[in-house]
């Protein structure tokens, strides 16, 4: 391409120049932007100086759960009632899956869609599900629903707290993981 007396050429300009012929590229944008309207709450909630930890557990458990009914049968999600189920769940077995048409990618991007080849409206569902499959993946690696600490801290939300029974085993969560950490030595 000629801008001028001059040839553009570069890598870059190669790049963006392919990424703007791509005709799925406003698809993608939506779906991204759709993932990032579930995590931006939660990012912003937990990004402040207040004490947040008691609802920590609560919050990180709605939104992992809200990302695996995008792309996890639904027959498979009614079988998780807590945060031990969904931490445990395999996203690797196809048949916990939604079929590619199933796959909830967001209404902006079936929109941008509907102009589309069905072939590569599939295969677009099919990196979209992936992209489920490494986030879902990367959330419970980075941080799990079983942590000791949080799992235990969350003894303190109001919720936990109207609950004798679920207050209870927060609370003795707590104190074995204090105790296995030698805390209660150091006070």
């Amino acid at each position: 391409m000629k801008v001028g007396n001059y040839a553009l050429q570069s890598g870059n300009f190669e790049t963006m120049k392919q990424f703007l012929s791509d005709e799925l590229l406003p698809a993608k944008l939506a779906f991204l932007q759709s993932v990032a309207m579930q995590l931006e709450p939660f990012l912003t909630l937990f990004q402040v100086e207040k004490l947040l930890l008691p609802f920590l557990h609560s919050e990180y458990y709605h939104l992992i759960n809200s990302i695996a009914h995008q792309f996890v049968r639904k027959a498979t999600m009614d079988k998780i009632n807590n945060a031990c189920h969904i931490s445990e769940l395999n996203v690797d077995d196809v048949n916990n899956l939604k079929k590619m048409r199933k796959v909830d990618i967001g209404f902006a991007a079936v929109n941008a869609c509907k102009s589309m080849k069905e072939g590569a409206v599939l295969t677009f569902r099919r990196e979209c599900r992936q992209f489920f499959i490494l986030l879902f993946k990367k959330m419970n690696q980075k941080f799990s629903l079983n942590n000791a600490t949080v799992k235990g801290e969350s003894c303190l939300s109001p919720s936990v707290m109207l609950s004798s029974v679920k207050q209870s085993y927060r609370f003795c969560y707590l104190g074995a993981h204090a105790e296995r950490c030698n805390i209660w030595h150091k006070w």
